[in-house]
């Protein structure tokens, strides 16, 4: 249990840590952080609700490496939920028409290489260049803007 504890307060650590380094970042990398962080404080009641999960009988955890994939995956689609905040908000758009994906998600940044924005519904009238403005100047990563028709 003490390793288990350990790794989390690791976890917590660097995530304070890089929330505190992008404090002049964007409002998206300042809600995904906020999420990842929320995420890592709640992840242990899943196994102590479950009669400890185990934990009391051994403390093998296993390989770290699936821990870090999955706080990842999950800052990586806070990231992208926050961004699709942030464009809602800004723009005054219904979050049902507004679609975000990533590609070259950096966890270290909480940056990515490239934003897509896919406008469906009667948000495909939205100005796609003050998407792109928005995304980028918040520092995001390089944003386009896709509209789905059908």
């Amino acid at each position: 249990m003490e390793g288990y504890l350990s790794r989390l307060f690791a976890v917590t650590v660097v995530v304070t840590v890089c929330s505190l380094s992008s404090y002049k970042g964007g409002k998206a990398a300042k809600f995904a952080l906020a999420v990842l962080l929320v995420y890592t404080a709640l992840s242990p009641l899943s196994a102590i609700s479950e009669g400890f999960g185990g934990l009391a009988e051994s403390e093998d955890f296993g390989d770290i490496s699936e821990y870090e994939k999955t706080y990842e995956e999950t800052a990586e689609a806070a990231f992208c939920s926050g961004i699709d905040s942030l464009i809602c908000s800004e723009m005054g758009l219904d979050s049902g028409g507004v679609r975000v994906f990533c590609r070259g998600f950096d966890f270290k940044k909480m940056r990515a290489e490239l934003v897509t924005v896919v406008l469906s519904g009667r948000c495909v009238t939205a100005d796609s260049l003050k998407i792109k403005k928005l995304v980028s100047e918040n520092g995001l990563g390089e944003c386009e803007v896709e509209i789905e028709i059908g």
